[in-house]
């Protein structure tokens, strides 16, 4: 329900089974003077659809620190390595 009209001097009723003959008897009862403007069939307005939500993305699991390690040593400096052929005749001292 609904009072519309310039004077506010109008009742706008919508819906299914409604007893026009009725309304306007209890209106003339509790108001004095009531007329039925107009009847009409109200047509479905069309729903108007929403756009619907997009669904969350999946998050990433944290990375997981295994724990803490030690840094590898440092690289050695090259090194060269020498042979001399070793002969066959020991010095030995007493």
């Amino acid at each position: 329900m609904e009072i519309t009209g310039d004077g506010k001097d109008e009742l706008e009723v919508v819906g299914d089974g409604i007893d026009i003959a009725c309304l306007v008897m209890c209106l003339r009862k509790k108001v004095g003077h009531a007329d039925i403007l107009t009847v009409e069939v109200v047509k479905n307005k069309p729903e108007e659809k929403k756009p619907e939500p997009e669904e969350p993305k999946p998050v990433p699991p944290p990375f997981h620190c295994s724990g803490y390690y030690y840094a590898p040593p440092p690289p050695s400096p090259p090194m060269l390595l020498c042979e001399e052929p070793s002969s066959s005749c020991h010095i030995i001292q007493v």
